[in-house]
Formats: structure tokens, sequence, C-alpha cells
């Protein structure tokens, strides 16, 4: 080396010749974060000179390595999978983990290493990382295969569903990776297969964040909502505990654009649930099915959930009546409801690694839902739910008026019972002991509607209700009520709540303030035969127009119970 300075490359090959101590030395310093070793240097100078030395050296080095990991930078991408395994069992997804590197210039060439994940000392899945081929660029490509073994024992059932468990509350779940059984595999020296298999590490996964794309609205992947049938009974006996039966099916359609093939299906799902107001206290609970949902897998990624509920009961927890009546007073008035399902789910799953029962699994969510003026909207993003309701042959609703009885007549009202039947087509039904709602023109109170009890499901029904016309003979409004009427042009109503409207408690409470525009098609007052007099032409036409008010009579009974 003559003058300046020269850039010098130090090459070394590293000859094991104790396997053992190769492997007690990776060993110790994974697990005491430090390495320790006797290091004897021998320096042969002949090479220079024949005559000169040859120069040794033996010192102890110890380093203590950082507990902190450098920070590394990752994402995945060409995930396939995860799909049945036919060569191993279980389930396997593939993918590529592109890394970027630290502020090091590190450079590695390794074969494909393997290792296996245990939780509460179960196997649970194996990994196969590499080969790692990264010089001292920025950033490496390292593929990954990761399979999730069959079922073997109820010990290896009941790990899966405590992680379940874990991972559903929020908490991070502690597993063991240690390097699989040198003997099943040959890309890595020996020593370092046993090196890896005598090390164990816990990983704690509440420490990653693991990356996320876009995650899907979860409007966006229900497809279609079947009603098949919705009873709802609430009556002045059971003022703060009413009922629904509902059955019907849902299709979720999840995306698979790595294209997943494995089975996944509900055998049983009994939910336990809790409301909570907006303070996150408890306020009611709601009864188990006897019947537990199903979902069954139609297409890979394609599920049908189908459930048949006969009674679903809503109790309102002692002292608590307030908080029910306000969240009644916020839908029915705010047309906004709020609320927080805190529950707990009873599961039974079917899947390509075998059967797996999770009890008191934790789930939360909110409910934030906005009734629009004709009835509920879905907020989301730009996807439809399509919701299918099945109807009756007829497919539209009729009533037919058997019989109308002026009850009583004064200068200041005439007050009506009507008899009708009523063939409705939908798949709602609902039991009401009493509802009475006003009825306004022009900000003027035209008259009160009601019923003393309603009790329609799917079908041919009968039915009373009652109308007390209020007279207003000094009132302009009045006269341009009947001129608009007599037109036959849309009037706009106003339908609305008052004290004592319902001997059903927390309903009343919520519909004292409550009050919507309804627009009635009036174009049926204007006849059409002329050989019918005006007379029969009003009470031809007079029950299209009161099923307006009736249905919405029957839409406010339906939406109060639910």
């Amino acid at each position: 080396v003559i003058g300046g300075n020269v850039d010098l490359t130090v090459y070394e090959v590293f000859h094991i010749i104790n396997q053992r101590a190769m492997e007690r030395m990776m060993r110790e310093t994974v697990e005491q974060r430090r390495i320790a070793v006797d290091a004897l240097t021998v320096v042969d100078m002949s090479g220079f000179g024949r005559l000169l030395p040859t120069i040794s050296s033996r010192r102890t080095v110890s380093l203590d390595l950082p507990h902190a990991l450098p920070t590394f930078n990752y994402t995945i991408t060409g995930v396939s999978g995860p799909s049945v395994d036919e060569s191993r069992g279980g389930v396997t997804t593939k993918a590529t983990v592109h890394v970027n590197k630290p502020d090091l210039r590190l450079s590695a060439n390794i074969n494909a290493l393997r290792y296996d994940i245990s939780f509460q000392n179960i196997t649970i899945a194996s990994a196969k990382i590499g080969p790692i081929n990264g010089d001292t660029d920025d950033s490496v490509d390292i593929p990954l295969v990761f399979n999730i073994k069959t079922i073997g024992s109820s010990e290896h059932e009941s790990a899966l569903a405590s992680m379940a468990q874990m991972a559903a509350s929020g908490q991070g779940i502690n597993i063991s990776v240690t390097g699989a059984d040198p003997n099943t595999y040959s890309s890595a020296p020996t020593w370092l297969r046993k090196a890896l298999h005598g090390i164990v590490l816990s990983v704690d996964t509440g420490r990653f964040d693991l990356p996320t794309s876009n995650i899907t609205f979860i409007d966006s992947l229900v497809k279609e909502v079947v009603v098949e049938r919705m009873f709802a009974y609430w009556d002045s006996s059971s003022g703060f505990n009413p009922w629904v039966a509902v059955s019907g099916q849902t299709t979720i359609q999840l995306p698979n654009t790595s294209g997943a093939n494995f089975t996944f299906e509900i055998e049983s799902l009994v939910p336990h649930m809790e409301l909570l107001d907006n303070n996150n206290r408890v306020f009611a609970t709601v009864d188990a099915p006897t019947i537990p949902l199903q979902m069954k897998q139609t297409a890979p990624m394609t599920f049908v959930a189908s459930c048949d509920f006969e009674h679903l009961g809503l109790n309102v927890v002692s002292d608590r009546e307030g908080q029910f009546t306000r969240m009644m007073h916020q839908a029915f008035v705010d047309r906004h409801l709020q609320l927080g399902v805190n529950s707990t789910v009873d599961i039974v799953l079917s899947t390509s690694i075998g059967k797996i029962q999770i009890d008191a699994l934790p789930f939360y969510t909110r409910v934030d839902h906005i009734f629009g003026p004709h009835g509920h909207e879905v907020h989301g993003n730009n996807s439809q739910i399509i919701l299918k309701h099945p109807v009756s042959a007829s497919g539209v609703p009729k009533i037919i008026i058997s019989r109308m009885h002026i009850a009583n007549t004064t200068k200041d009202h005439v007050l009506l019972e009507i008899d009708f039947g009523i063939n409705n087509p939908y798949s709602y039904g609902v039991h009401m002991s009493d509802l009475a709602l006003y009825v306004s023109y022009s900000d003027l109170r035209i008259a009160k509607v009601g019923f003393k009890e309603l009790s329609i499901s799917q079908g041919s029904n009968k039915a009373a209700i009652f109308v007390d016309f209020y007279n207003h003979p000094n009132d302009p409004r009045q006269r341009m009520l009947f001129l608009d009427a007599s037109s036959g042009k849309n009037m706009t109503i106003e339908v609305s709540g008052f004290p004592n409207c319902t001997s059903i408690v927390p309903l009343e409470a919520s519909l004292r303030e409550f009050s919507q525009k309804i627009t009635i098609d009036m174009s049926q007052f204007k006849g059409g035969n002329r050989d019918n007099s005006k007379n029969d032409a009003f009470i031809l036409a007079f029950p299209q127009v009161l099923r307006e008010v009736i249905f919405h009579l029957f839409s406010v009974s339906v939406e109060a119970t639910v």
C-alpha cells in the first residue's frame, strides 16, 4: 500500500467446526440480546515476506444488542388465497413482503427457512420465509407462504377459540414462533435449522400495525336482503317490553381479488345483546333467539345468512325507562336513531380446517341511522342494498270499507266509525293496542284518526278505525281544503302526535312532539263515470284516499315497534 487512502474489502468465510457450539451461541444471542465469543486471531504475514512472523491474538468480544429492533416499513403484495391446501392440509396463503430496509448497508442471501407458530403450546400454523436475496439496495422482496393447520384435537379448537375472543376484544395475542423441525426441510444448513428450532420467540400481535387497504363498507358487502316475515307486537301491558318476530335472508359477497377458495360457514349463531345510550349505559336487553342464525356458503367468498326468529323481546332495564323513551323520541321526532349494541355471540363455525365452537365472542357496534321522509335511508358509500319483501298475488295494498257509521255529530265535529277489510301484500305485520294521530291541513287541525286495537298480518285482515272530523265553518282554510280535494290536486297534510295519543307509555312520550307531512293523491274525488252521483263518487273514492292515512298509521306502528 503506497500512499493515499485505499478502500479495502475484507471477505471471510466462517467454517463451522462445532455445530452444537454454534447453535448455542445463536440461541443465547436471541434470548439474552447479547453476543459473546472468544476470538483467537492468527495472521500469517509470510505472504508479505517469507521471514515475517505469524501474529496471534486472543480476546473476548462481548456486545449487547439493542432491544429496540430497527424500523422496517413493509407492504404486502401479490396475495394468493387463502385456499385449501391439498398437499399439506389446512388452508394456505401466499404473498410477497416488500421490505424497505433501515439506513444500514445490509446484504443477505439466505435460503428458505421454515417456522412453526404456536399458541397455548398448540401448533396452529407454519410459515415458509424466503429465499431472501438482498444486496445493499434500499428494499428487498421476501416470499411468504403461510399455512393454517387442520384442527387436530379439542385443545387445538380451544386455542383457536381463545385467539378469536382475544382478537374481538382488542387484546394482543401472544404467539410463539420457533424454527420448524430441522428434519422436515433441507434448504438451510443443519446448524442453522437446529439453532432456529431451539429458539422460541414470543410475539405479541398487538405490537404490529398490519397494513390496511381500503376496507369496504358493510353496505357494499350486503348485496340483497329478503325479509320473508316481520311481525311486531306492542300493547299497553307490554309497554317497555315489545317483541318482534322476523325471518329472512341476506346475501353477503366479500371481495375476492386474491382468488380465495375455502369453506367458511356458520352452523349456529346466538347473540346476547345489550342496548346502550349515548353515555354507554345499558338501558335494555334483547332476548336470545331460540332458533340460531345460520350462514351457508354458495360460492367462494359469497354467503347467504338466514334467520327465523320467532320471538325477540326487548326488555327495558328497571329505572332506565327514561333512556328508552328518549331514544324513541329521537327516532320519531328527530328521525335519527343513535344507540350502541354491546353483545356476546355464541357461534359454531364449519371451515376447511375443521369445526370451531366459540362461546361469548365479544362484539360492539354503534347504530347511527337516519329515517328518510318516506321510510328508511341507508347511509354509506354509493353501493345499493336491494330490499325484497315477499308480497301476495295482488301486490297492491287494498282497503275495502264494509261499514261506515256516524257515531256522533255536533256543530263542531263529526265522529265516524269505519270497519274495513285490508289486504296487506307485504311481509310486515303488527299488533298494537291503540294509537291516534291528529291530521292537519295548512296548520288547521281537521281530524283525529286512530284505532283502539290494530292487528294486521300478511293477507286479509279486518280492522276498525275512528275518524273525528273537526268543523271550522268560518276558517278559509277549511274551504280551501274542500276546493283542493274536489279539484283532484295532490294535497299535503300533516299527521302529529299529542299527549295521551296511546296507552303505551314510552310510545306516548315519544309521539307527543312527533309530526310528519304526507302527500295524498286527491284525483279520485273527481269521480269518473258521469252516471254516478257525486255522493257515490265520493264514497267510492274515499277508501283510496283513506288508504294513505291508514297505511301511514300502520307504518308508524311498525316503525315504533321495530
